[in-house]
C-alpha cells in the first residue's frame, strides 16, 4: 500500500518485500525492506504507528501484525478499485481532502494521456499485457 501513502505525501517506515515479486522500486523509497515471508524483527524495529494490509495477508499474519501496531485489513470489495483504496487510506490517516486532491489530479492525467495518445496514434488500437508469473518463464 505503500504507493497510496507515497500519494498522499506519507513516507512509510518500511517497503514491503516479497523475494519472488520484489517491491515497487519506481517509489525510489529510502526505508528499510519488510521481507513479508520471513522474520517479524525488522517490522519490530520500524515501530510502526498503523500497518495496512490487503486480502494477501491471512488471520495469523494479521494477528501477529496487530499486536505490533493497529492493523486494518482492507475490505475485499475494494481490492480492484484503486481510487476507492485510496480514498479508504486516506480516511484512515486523515487526510480525506488530500486523496479527493489526488484522484482529481490522477484524473487529470488521464484526460491528458488519452489526448496524447489520440494525436500520436489516431483511431489504432493497444494491447497492453501485463503478466505476474513470479518464478515462471
Amino acid at each position: 500500500m505503500e504507493d497510496y501513502l507515497v500519494a498522499l505525501g506519507i513516507t512509510p517506515v518500511v517497503q514491503w518485500y516479497h523475494p519472488s515479486w520484489g517491491k515497487q522500486d519506481y517509489l525510489d523509497l529510502n526505508v528499510p525492506q519488510f521481507d513479508i515471508t520471513g522474520s517479524i524483527e525488522a517490522l519490530l524495529d520500524a515501530s510502526p504507528d498503523l500497518i495496512i494490509v490487503d486480502g494477501v495477508v491471512d488471520a495469523a499474519k494479521y494477528e501477529i501484525y496487530s499486536k505490533i501496531a493497529p492493523t486494518y485489513r482492507l475490505p475485499e470489495n475494494i481490492l480492484q478499485n484503486p481510487p476507492e483504496i485510496l480514498r479508504m487510506i486516506a480516511d484512515l490517516v486523515n487526510q480525506k481532502e488530500k486523496g479527493e486532491e489526488v484522484l482529481k489530479q490522477y484524473d487529470q492525467k488521464v484526460v491528458d494521456a488519452k489526448e496524447k495518445l489520440k494525436n500520436a496514434i489516431g483511431d489504432e488500437t493497444v494491447a497492453v499485457i501485463r503478466l505476474n508469473v513470479g518464478t515462471k518463464r
